[in-house]
């Protein structure tokens, strides 16, 4: 990470970020070794559900955090977590958050799961925040663009003349860039 960020960056990340494996529960039932998650011994821990051990590492260390769940697609097409199970976790998370003043990405890969699923996952949040590729048809190029499909309490209120949608770049420097605005008609 540290040649990939400006230096003052990758200090305050490297200082203020808790990362959280979650692997030795995740592969507990798989064919995946022990000796690859880190685990030492298989029969000393207790056999606790992921989104148990999730919620209870939360509760102890989301307060006043941003927090990053990388990824829910992962969660929702293991036969280890049932969907009606993380939608409902996901509820309770997105209200638990308001009270620990915190704010939770949650990463979903569009298109794995059935449409019905992604739309209860999305439907248990307060925003979505979409990263897309575009190629353009005036170039070979592509574009990758980002867009707000959900925001509680604001995109329906917006006129449709200050719908847009942002091409983005990522940049070592800067971070997140806004390429320049395009408005959506």
């Amino acid at each position: 990470l540290a040649t990939s960020f400006n230096g003052d960056y990758y200090r305050a990340f490297r200082d203020h970020t808790v990362f959280k494996d979650f692997s030795s529960v995740y592969f507990r039932h798989s064919v995946v070794p022990a000796t690859w998650t880190n685990e030492d011994d298989v029969f000393d821990r207790p056999s606790t559900n992921i989104l148990e051990e999730l919620v209870a590492f939360l509760d102890e260390n989301a307060h006043d955090s941003m927090v990053v769940i990388d990824s829910i697609t992962d969660l929702a097409v293991s036969d280890i977590v049932e969907i009606k199970d993380l939608v409902t976790t996901i509820k309770g998370l997105q209200r638990v958050a308001k009270r620990w003043n915190g704010l939770v990405y949650l990463m979903l890969t569009r298109g794995i799961l059935e449409r019905r699923h992604e739309s209860l996952l999305m439907d248990s949040t307060d925003g979505c925040l979409v990263f897309e590729w575009r190629t353009s048809t005036r170039s070979s190029t592509r574009q990758r663009y980002m867009y707000l499909e959900k925001f509680t309490g604001v995109l329906p209120h917006l006129p449709r003349d200050k719908i847009a949608r942002f091409p983005t770049m990522v940049s070592s420097n800067h971070g997140l860039v806004v390429v320049y605005m395009e408005r959506i008609s």
